[in-house]
């Protein structure tokens, strides 16, 4: 979260500590969604760390913007570089995913719900990723464009795989599988 913070700060400071909350808050990332509201805190550490230093100015709403310090892009841009490992590289949240791992303890009837709602959300979120690339592509961001559009290949992907499986999950009995 550090380091998405001072990306943020880094492409959009100055700017305020709400700025930062606003844009994880909106963003087309479950994961930066339900941390949003870690952000004062997280901004306070910045701050002492010497990662990011506020202005002088107070604002309209009484807050001070923040950017980043010289000491807050060089932790970045290591960031950025250091090479990839395997845990980050195959590390996907999918609570869609880890449901049906244990779909056998339920119903076919309460398969399908659980699979048809999940469908609908995917494609809700496909249409949200859609809307969100434009949005970068108008504001001139066309980094962010195409991670979002990263985020719209997994969505697609997801959806491709639960509707060529959905009759597979429906079909297979329910109880535990057997033990071996």
């Amino acid at each position: 979260m550090e380091y998405t913070v001072l990306g943020i700060a880094w492409k959009r400071g100055p700017c305020t500590t709400y700025a930062l909350m606003m844009e994880l808050s909106t963003s087309t990332s479950t994961f930066y969604k339900k941390r949003a509201g870690t952000t004062y805190p997280l901004v306070e550490r910045l701050i002492k760390n010497g990662y990011l230093q506020q202005s002088a100015e107070v604002g309209a709403r009484g807050e001070r913007s923040v950017e980043v310090t010289e000491l807050g892009i060089g932790a970045l841009g290591q960031w950025l570089t250091d090479p990839i490992d395997l845990g980050e590289a195959a590390h996907t949240v999918d609570f869609i995913r880890l449901r049906t791992f244990y779909l056998g303890a339920v119903n076919s009837k309460d398969r399908a719900g659980f699979i048809d709602g999940a469908l609908i959300q995917l494609k809700a979120h496909e249409a949200a990723c859609e809307r969100a690339i434009a949005r970068y592509k108008e504001m001139g961001d066309d980094f962010s464009a195409l991670a979002t559009e990263g985020v719209l290949f997994e969505t697609r992907a997801r959806l491709e795989w639960l509707t060529k499986t959905r009759e597979q999950f429906l079909s297979i009995p329910q109880g535990k599988p057997p033990k071996r």
